[in-house]
């Protein structure tokens, strides 16, 4: 049996784990009596002096204690009236014994309590084991008889029960570092425990001694009774200890990995829903033990906001030990997530419309009935000043349960479930690390194989232990229905226009969404936001089916809160948050890569209420300008993030294009913005498909050349890397690491540079006219011709590695997919103008060289749509050539100042009064909004045409071209 207890490792030993059960005491305790006379005090023998005599008629001297007779006396004890005059005295008053005070004791508890001090002492002690078994046998004797004491009270009239407890729990050595009362409510079973919450007096008294005498302390909440119980998890009081589980993972086959995380689930599950019951009793014991227990919650959540900083995360262990352990965070968030269901399950939930916004404002926050302190110092979704809010704040009266245990709940997921995913996130990646270090040192240095393979195991022990703790089901479960249930209840925040929220009925949302600046959002925490992306991508990541679990009902709040945040600076200021919300989107795809390699057929787990979502939802087509907004926001002045950041962010935007391109309504949505485009291209404000896919260009460029440079410098190390062995180890090591760095980088590079040229060909496949804009279209020909020159020309052999596929590099693939996107827009003669005036990459072999390239991977199919761009893009470098030959005597003043071109629609800059040309500055203004001569701001509409000057110029063509045509 004992491998059936998950939890078997968190007691002392097998046999203490026993002795927590209700093991019978043995029939025989002869070898009792000395502790009996030691902690209990009394005696059947009357020559024991100095101790209490007990005149049963069961029993006439010490030799032979069976369990009914030491539970009768025992008994019989509790029930002196005058315990002194049982005292056994001494012949000789000089050698008379008193012991201590306690086995005079009248008073019930205060004599149950006192034997129970030392006893737990003598535990601790190095005694023989022998003694330490019956030293068990008479601590559980002793708690039984104190449970039933407050189980039938009347058994000991008049005695103030509760008062005796508290005299123990006020005794110093009940609170001093040994902690004897704390061992007593750990070694007690649920039963005295339940019964301490579900009377008042006991309920308070309870939590009062259980609160830390330093409330700022957060690893002293663990140490305490109820910290114990949290603690208990299959993760271990500190992250340097040992882990229970999933020793040596790589000597197991997977069906004993699930059968080992099955166990733990049980357990967690068990557990958690004691504890549940638990708090629960609490809460109803009386409104003073709600408050405690509820103070006790929010101190611990404050004391322990360090879990979730950075530096508490890179040092790791080091200073972990500062706080709770992960195990008691994700049980505690396991239980105030059980808390949360009654107004978080179904869908949309009315009680939700019941939490007050303004839980976090400076003023309510001092309220009694505000438990979560310190949340007015978060940052919010919308900036806020105290000045303005006031007003509202006034109207509220005192903070419901519903609030308050909102609010407890979302922070403890932040402190706790976020904290412990990217610690998880972290053990995957530096798995992978050692993975791929592992590959390359097989079979060369068995030492270091060895060494990696004993660091895998530590990881891989780590990573399981954790992947099970987050994915107990029904705190899974729980967790998701909190995530839809604040979905819906940001979405009613953010549409209560002139109220905090709207609490008698759901308003639905719609689009155009409304211009007005919700003022529930001033006051709603950006973690409150965050607790749903890092759950969303956890489930996305490990457990996708949970999604179907989910429902589309529920789905479908989720999707309404994307819809409504992720494209709305208004809503959401903080574009990274806006991002992981697009990430979201990403979540409820049908289909991921993903769940191929963490599940096999990822198509097994269903798809069926995802589909839905993207299919049935009467917002859906919302999703593509959505998209585009943050795809386009994350790098907009003001609002740029970190240069790397910006293509992890859109790497899961690609993949929701991918598949909404494939459905016919998704794909006219974009074909409509293109046009849409078209039609104001020379708005104030640039057309945000037009914004959307000069990104896409500027991204491509950028990946492609960075990757192909990268590539180049791999080419270069592996040349250089047998020479290696000859330097000095520090030395190979440093050359090893930058040479692993490379290419990791350059993998990154590949994949996203190939994500986006493929972008690029999928749209031009249906849209022409944005593609070929004067705007665009140049930087697009020069881009294609530049990246298929370096493919398809002598240069091509740099770029040739060993190991090809561990760079994701596809030269094949790419070369494909650029002279799909020629033939995409081989019937555009300004395009095909632009690819052959590209003066740095066009050549009149290039497309011959694609060809040889096409050819030799299979793509015969492309070769004649390729031969026919061929001989019209020669035909327009002949007459291109003519042209720059013709016009090269330009007057300075007809030419741009920035491209050195000569002008076809010139235009003044307001500011700077310069005169470029209006394809220049458009281009310009689409990555940046100022005047590139003195840096002023400047849009499109403020540019100046200069009407004479461009006739000018036509007059001066015109004449160019008679007088050559003539000649």
């Amino acid at each position: 049996m004992e491998q059936d207890n998950p939890f078997l490792a968190l007691f002392e030993s097998p046999a203490s784990a026993k002795v927590s059960s209700k093991q019978p005491l043995p029939a025989s305790l002869v070898s009792l009596k000395p502790l009996i006379h030691e902690f209990l005090g009394f005696t059947w023998d009357p020559s024991q002096v100095g101790l209490i005599l007990i005149e049963s008629s069961n029993q006439s001297h010490d030799d032979d204690i069976t369990l009914p007779t030491l539970e009768n006396a025992l008994f019989e004890r509790l029930l002196l009236s005058d315990p002194i005059s049982q005292q056994i005295p001494a012949v000789d008053p000089k050698k008379a014994w008193n012991g201590p005070g306690y086995f005079k004791e009248s008073r019930c508890m205060s004599y149950l309590g006192g034997c129970l001090r030392p006893i737990i002492q003598g535990l601790r002690s190095s005694r023989p084991s022998a003694d330490q078994s019956l030293m068990k046998s008479l601590r559980d004797l002793v708690v039984r008889n104190m449970i039933t004491a407050f189980l039938e009270p009347d058994i000991y009239q008049g005695q103030d029960l509760y008062g005796q407890v508290f005299e123990l729990l006020s005794d110093h050595a009940y609170q001093s570092e040994n902690g004897v009362f704390l061992e007593l409510l750990i070694s007690a079973d649920w039963l005295i425990l339940g019964y301490f919450a579900t009377s008042a007096l006991p309920a308070e008294l309870f939590i009062q001694c259980d609160t830390p005498a330093n409330l700022n302390a957060g690893s002293a909440y663990g140490d305490t009774a109820l910290g114990v119980l949290l603690t208990m998890s299959c993760l271990p009081k500190f992250e340097i200890q040992p882990y229970d589980f999933f020793e040596s993972p790589s000597n197991q086959t997977p069906a004993v990995h699930s059968a080992t995380e099955a166990r733990i689930w049980t357990g967690l599950q068990n557990h958690r829903d004691k504890l549940t019951v638990l708090f629960k009793q609490f809460l109803k014991a009386s409104d003073k033990a709600k408050h405690l227990l509820l103070e006790w919650i929010g101190n611990c959540l404050k004391a322990n906001v360090g879990r979730g900083k950075l530096w508490t995360s890179a040092v790791g262990g080091l200073l972990g030990n500062d706080y709770v352990s992960d195990g008691f965070a994700l049980n505690l968030g396991g239980v105030l997530l059980r808390l949360c269901e009654p107004f978080v399950s179904g869908v949309k939930n009315p009680r939700i419309l019941k939490i007050r916004p303004n839980y976090t404002a400076t003023q309510v926050q001092n309220d009694p009935s505000v438990h979560m302190k310190g949340l007015h110092e978060e940052t919010t979704l919308v900036p806020n000043s105290e000045e303005s809010l006031n007003p509202m704040i006034d109207q509220e009266a005192s903070m419901n349960f519903i609030s308050d245990i909102f609010f407890l709940t979302q922070k403890c997921l932040n402190v706790g479930f976020r904290v412990a995913q990217e610690k998880f996130m972290k053990l995957n990646q530096e798995l992978n690390r050692h993975q791929t270090l592992y590959r390359e040192v097989i079979g060369s240095n068995r030492e270091a194989v060895e060494t990696i393979q004993k660091r895998m195991n530590v990881i891989m022990t780590r990573y399981l232990s954790i992947k099970a703790a987050l994915l107990e089901p029904n705190t899974l479960k729980a967790h998701m229905d909190l995530t839809t249930a604040t979905s819906a209840f940001l979405v009613q925040v953010a549409m209560s226009e002139g109220q905090l929220i709207n609490s008698e009925k759901f308003i639905p949302l719609s689009f155009p969404l409304p211009k007005h600046i919700p003022l529930g959002l001033k006051f709603i925490p950006e973690f409150v936001m965050e607790n749903i992306c890092e759950h969303m991508l956890y489930v996305k990541r490990f457990n996708p089916y949970h999604f179907e679990e989910a429902g589309y009902e529920n789905l479908y709040s989720t999707l309404e809160l994307i819809l409504a945040f992720t494209g709305s600076p208004t809503w959401t200021k903080n574009p990274h948050l806006r991002a992981r919300l697009a990430e979201c989107l990403d979540c409820l795809l049908p289909h991921h890569a993903l769940q191929e390699k963490n599940l096999g057929n990822s198509m097994a787990c269903g798809s069926f209420h995802r589909q839905q979502v993207f299919m049935a939802h009467p917002l859906r087509l919302q999703i593509v300008p959505t998209l585009l907004h943050v795809f386009v926001s994350i790098e907009t002045t003001g609002q740029a993030v970190q240069f790397e950041e910006k293509f992890s962010y859109r790497r899961p935007m690609y993949d929701v294009i991918k598949y909404l391109w494939d459905m016919e309504e998704y794909r006219d949505m974009f074909v409509s913005l293109a046009k849409s485009a078209e039609e104001h291209i020379d708005d104030e404000e640039a057309p945000l498909f037009l914004r959307f896919m000069n990104l896409l260009i500027n991204d491509a460029i950028f990946l492609l050349d960075e990757g192909l440079d990268l590539m180049k410098q791999i080419q270069e190390m592996q040349s250089k890397r047998a020479e290696w062995q000859s330097l000095p180890a520090n030395e190979r090591g440093q050359s090893e690491a930058q040479y692993r760095h490379v290419g990791r980088m350059a993998r990154y590079q590949n994949i996203m540079g190939m994500e986006t040229i493929e972008m690029l060909e999928r749209l031009s496949s249906h849209i022409k006219a944005i593609f070929t804009h004067p705007s665009m279209v140049d930087r697009l020909g020069g881009m294609l011709n530049y990246f298929l020159k370096n493919l398809v020309g002598p240069d091509r052999k740099k770029f040739k590695v060993d190991k090809v596929e561990e760079y994701d590099f596809r030269p094949a693939d790419i070369v494909t997919t650029i002279c799909k996107t020629y033939i995409n827009l081989k019937d555009c003669e300004v395009f095909l103008a632009a690819v052959s005036a590209d003066g740095r990459s066009y050549s009149p072999d290039l497309f011959k060289q694609a060809e040889g390239v096409l050819l030799k991977i299979g793509k015969m199919d492309m070769i004649a749509d390729l031969q026919e761009i061929d001989t019209s893009v020669c035909n327009l470098a002949a007459s291109q050539k003519a042209d720059d030959e013709l016009f090269a005597d330009a007057p300075d003043h007809f030419l741009d100042p920035i491209m050195s071109i000569l002008m076809n629609d010139p235009v003044k800059l307001p500011d700077s009064g310069q005169i470029v040309d209006r394809q220049t500055i458009a281009r310009h203004l689409l990555s940046d909004q100022s005047d590139p001569f003195n840096r002023m701001p400047l849009t499109l509409d403020k540019v100046i045409p200069q009407t004479e000057l461009k006739q000018e110029i036509q007059n001066w063509v015109a004449t160019k071209r008679k007088t050559t045509t003539s000649s």
